[in-house]
């Protein structure tokens, strides 16, 4: 059956339009906390698609003529994470995503964050190392103080995640 309904394209401006608002405000921590707790209305879903697409159009040549570089995981639910990273002139950017998460949440119906990632880490590039890196949905800073991260920290507060060196 055809289950999808005509958008409401008034009622996703506005949203977009509050998410944009809320984005300058910053608390984004917060903001991801409502998102996933109120994960029907889709929101989540725009925040997500908005933060990505802002973060590409403001680093073209990252994604346009950076390096492609597989991130391997390692630990307990390695084979629930994908990862890659692209590097170009001094700019890196490392998005992490969970995969199977239906199955990593034993069928409960929660987001894949924190604790939920045991020891799985990630195995970051050379070029990782000594920086400081800025998940772009929630704000939060991770630092690179050795040659992994590991996935309940890149996770703790959102099931996303695109690092960006600055």
């Amino acid at each position: 059956p055809d289950n999808r309904y005509p958008v409401d394209f008034a009622a996703r401006s506005h949203q977009l339009e509050n998410l944009q608002q809320r984005a300058r405000s910053g608390h984004l921590t917060t903001l991801c906390g409502e998102l996933i707790s109120e994960y029907p209305d889709g929101r989540i879903k725009l925040w997500t698609t908005m933060r990505g697409l802002n973060f590409r159009q403001e680093h073209p040549g990252l994604f346009r003529s950076g390096n492609y570089i597989p991130v391997s995981a390692s630990g307990d639910k390695h084979d629930h994470v994908v990862a890659f990273a692209r590097i170009a002139n001094g700019e890196m950017a490392i998005v992490v995503v969970p995969r199977l998460a239906y199955t990593l949440m034993r069928g409960r119906v929660h987001p894949p964050i924190g604790d939920a990632w045991g020891n799985t880490e990630l195995a970051l590039p050379p070029e990782a190392a000594g920086t400081r890196l800025l998940n772009i949905f929630t704000d939060e800073v991770i630092n690179v103080t050795g040659r992994t991260l590991l996935c309940r920290n890149i996770f703790a507060h959102y099931p996303v995640a695109v690092l960006s060196s600055y």
